[in-house]
């Protein structure tokens, strides 16, 4: 093999291994994608739920249940649109429930739009490796040059990943708030543990 196809293999081999790299989103020592709007992790007892915010009303659906949870902006309970009374301690415990539900909401849509981000420099990195590689014939560019180069580019990805780790990691302790406030909801509203689902 002359020098210049024994470079060529080592560098296809490392552009190789970086775009696997960049393709396991574990890597970052955080799955990017476990923060969800449906199915997300808001707590277990919504593991099947969608929450959305619609008209200032949080709304959580359990379709196998064919059921609905909504609060209004006001704190009002409403279970399957039928309007569900609540004395003062439950519309305390309503309003707790929704704001928190409204943090953890907007948030987990920030990191996962953050998320896509990183995912899209990752993917860029991965072609620039690609482009990279044509540098190389380039007498003044080695390998030296490449691995500078790409670990740079790699070192910022990670550092913002990192930064979105930590984000997420204190949405998930947010997430828990939620599940202990939905037990204290169940105990107060007997509406709630009747459905068998919140």
């Amino acid at each position: 093999m002359t020098r210049y196809s024994n470079k060529m293999l080592i560098l296809f081999l490392l552009a190789v291994a970086v775009m696997l790299l960049i393709g396991n989103s574990e890597v970052w020592g955080h799955d990017i994608n476990h923060i969800r709007i449906h199915d997300h992790d808001f707590g277990h007892h919504l593991d099947d739920v969608s929450i959305d915010f619609e008209d200032g009303n949080l709304i959580l659906t359990n379709d196998e249940y064919d059921s609905e949870i909504r609060i209004s902006e006001k704190y009002e309970l409403y279970i399957d649109d039928k309007f569900i009374p609540t004395n003062d301690k439950q519309q305390e415990l309503l309003k707790d429930y929704y704001q928190t539900s409204y943090i953890v909401y907007k948030q987990a849509m920030k990191i996962g739009l953050e998320g896509a981000k990183i995912g899209v420099k990752g993917a860029s990195l991965g072609i620039s490796v690609i482009g990279k590689l044509f540098l190389l014939l380039s007498p003044s560019y080695d390998t030296d040059d490449f691995e500078r180069d790409i670990e740079q580019e790699a070192e910022k990805i990670e550092m913002q990943a990192r930064k979105l780790e930590k984000k997420a990691d204190r949405l998930e302790r947010k997430a828990k708030r939620l599940e202990s406030l939905a037990e204290e909801m169940r105990e107060a509203v007997p509406e709630l543990e009747e459905l068998g689902w919140f």
